[in-house]
């Protein structure tokens, strides 16, 4: 995973941590199965490619102004508080 997010956007991470799972069927019927890990941040700037068109950088406060996949920012809330708590 650290390697392939290197490879993809050029940032470093430290040890992913496992968060959560989950599944859903997609409209046209096919199962998915996803996990969900955090990580700290390391190194690197962000460098996209032609797949992707824009990032940031956000607080848990400004992740809650974007259009974000469904269910995502119910996954930051209690990750954030994770970290709060470690530091």
């Amino acid at each position: 995973m650290r390697r392939e997010i290197k490879e993809e956007v050029n940032v470093e991470i430290g040890k992913p941590e496992f968060f959560t799972d989950f599944t859903y069927i997609t409209p046209d019927g096919v199962p998915v199965l996803g996990f969900t890990y955090f990580a700290e941040y390391v190194s690197g700037e962000v460098v996209l490619d032609e797949d992707a068109t824009e990032f940031a950088w956000v607080s848990l406060e400004e992740a809650s102004k974007y259009d974000l996949i469904d269910g995502l920012l119910g996954e930051l809330k209690p990750v954030d508080e994770i970290l709060k708590s470690r530091s």
